[in-house]
């Protein structure tokens, strides 16, 4: 079963911050342009798992995800915006300990804060056998 329900305004608010969020991580962990991921097989990620670079990078990509999903007028799932929050979460707390710089791992545990709020907030929405749309 499907419900809409206009987007929580926690969540729109997070639209604008992300830009910043994916400015900060790209600056301090000197992320290239463009990053690319291994898919000569399946075991390729055991070398890319544990490299601040690529949990950077990664977590580039996510960021431009929430993004896009806390845009006004773009329909999406509530169990998305959970999955996408959770991810980032993680990966800025990851981020946040790796980083040498004490100015920059606040802002990213700072970051991690209202995003997890937002997730909490999503997830209070959610309905056993109910995919929520949010608008």
């Amino acid at each position: 079963m499907y419900r809409t329900m206009p987007k929580p305004q926690s969540l729109l608010d997070l639209h604008e911050p992300m830009a910043d969020l994916f400015n900060l991580v790209r600056r301090t962990f000197d992320v290239p342009l463009s990053y690319q991921l291994s898919f000569a097989h399946v075991d390729a990620v055991e070398d890319e798992m544990y490299n601040t670079l690529a949990l950077a990078s990664l977590t580039l990509r996510k960021v431009q995800a929430l993004r896009h999903v806390t845009r006004p007028g773009v329909r999406t799932a509530a169990h998305i915006v959970v999955s996408l929050v959770s991810e980032v979460g993680i990966a800025l707390t990851d981020l946040a300990e790796r980083c040498t710089d004490a100015p920059a791992s606040s802002r990213l545990a700072a970051y991690r804060d209202r995003i997890y709020g937002v997730a909490y907030t999503a997830a209070a929405f959610q309905r056993e056998n109910t995919i929520l749309i949010l608008e």
